[in-house]
């Protein structure tokens, strides 16, 4: 038996080397001073929120002022604007950044102050790679072995999203980072019934907290909270259908007062005079604003959506379902996570290793699922929050078919002697 299932000081020890041996050679190979890339630049450009969060000026009128502002929530910008603090930089004075039609540029004579901050905000999305690979480590060491640690760190290391993402300002790798988190309480409730009602309610809490703080990364976040629903679904088997129906409401009443104050849009309202549309920040009491101000973000989206070009968009299922698997399955890493996955529900179906290979395809499936139907753009960055419960679920699956293998030779060798 692998000393790592049962030692959580181990376990814990090794994730941690794992994730600062990671973080050492991204720092080492990958270069975060290169140029702008994507929308980085209007990403740098968005810290200008932390700024007024700072200040405590929720009743800016540019929390509301345009439907990208409305749209792409404010945690990831915090979160950049807090690296470039850190780093000694100024935050922005304005949102603004220059659209090129091709990509966005920092505003004129602004160039040199924005390229310091771009290498801070590049290093969240470095910092949050590495964690992952330590979360990805601590998760498969818990759950199935050192093998399958080491084919999960492998393929991540392999597979061309993580260079990608983890050498870019965008907020992938960090909201890919916390629904990875979000895996482990519910691996927790998962894996054993406990009696235990305030353990239980803590844990669905913090699956729901993990959610919410995805959405508000960016808001395909809420897709998280379907595998967290389909998990504690899943799992009356082990508990009761009123302590199942229990913990789904804790998750998720817990998702939507997390989103909900994480975003000073969804309560806030603006100060008198600011010209804002009734229609966007209606003057209403504060415990139903949030149902308008939700409302109103979708309408948002459904705008932002129609407005970008045609070339860009998944049109039908099928495409949507055959633009994920290219990204998601690409090169010889995910060839190697597609096997693992066929080899994983093998296993399933031949009733091996149950336990853990139902909750890794039922939450890492569900997550795959939902975004493949959801994919809006052809935008390969938007499969990476899937790429690490694929790769844990592939690791499951190779380590449990190269453990059969070796014991099936170890065995022919015994006889043979």
């Amino acid at each position: 038996m692998s000393p790592f299932g049962s030692n959580r000081a181990l376990t814990l020890v090794v994730s941690a080397a794992v994730a600062v041996a990671s973080l050492v050679f991204f720092s080492i190979t990958l270069d975060l001073s290169g140029d702008w890339s994507g929308d980085e630049a209007h990403k740098v450009a968005e810290t200008y929120f932390l700024r007024l969060a700072l200040d405590g000026d929720f009743a800016h009128p540019d929390w509301f002022a345009t439907p990208v502002a409305r749209t792409n929530p404010h945690l990831g910008k915090w979160i950049f604007g807090l690296a470039i603090l850190a780093g000694g930089e100024e935050l922005p004075t304005d949102p603004e950044a220059r659209w090129t039609g091709s990509r966005f540029l920092p505003p004129e004579g602004r160039e040199e102050q924005y390229g310091r901050m771009l290498k801070a905000a590049r290093l969240v999305s470095l910092v949050s790679v590495a964690a992952i690979a330590g979360i990805l480590t601590w998760l498969s060491l818990r759950a199935c072995g050192p093998l399958a640690a080491g084919i999960a760190i492998v393929l991540l290391f392999r597979h061309f999203l993580t260079i990608t993402v983890a050498r870019t300002a965008i907020f992938d790798a960090l909201q890919a980072l916390v629904v990875l988190v979000s895996a482990i309480p519910l691996w927790m409730l998962w894996r054993t019934r406990d009696e235990r009602l305030v353990r239980s309610i803590t844990l669905g809490a913090l699956a729901g907290i993990a959610c919410a703080i995805a959405f508000q990364v960016r808001l395909n976040g809420f897709l998280a909270l379907l595998s967290a629903w389909l998990i504690i679904g899943a799992a009356s088997r082990l508990r009761g259908v009123w302590d199942t129906i229990r913990l789904l409401a804790v998750v998720t009443i817990a998702f939507f007062v997390g989103a909900t104050a994480l975003n000073p849009f969804y309560w806030s309202a603006p100060r008198s005079g600011s010209n804002i549309a009734v229609t966007v920040a209606p003057d209403t009491l504060l415990l139903v604003r949030p149902v308008h101000r939700y409302a109103a973000q979708y309408r948002d989206v459904q705008a932002v959506m129609a407005s970008v070009p045609e070339s860009m968009r998944l049109r039908g299922v099928r495409a949507r379902f055959v633009y994920f698997g290219s990204i998601a399955f690409s090169g010889i890493a995910g060839k190697l996570i597609a096997i693992g996955w066929l080899t994983a529900l093998a296993s399933v179906l031949a009733r091996r290793d149950r336990a853990r290979l139902v909750f890794g395809l039922l939450w890492a499936g569900t997550l795959a699922l939902a975004t493949a139907l959801w994919l809006p753009l052809a935008w390969e960055k938007y499969v990476f929050v899937t790429m690490p419960g694929l790769i844990l679920v592939a690791a499951f699956g190779w380590s449990s078919l190269l453990s059969r293998a070796l014991a099936t030779i170890s065995g022919k060798r015994r006889n043979s002697l």
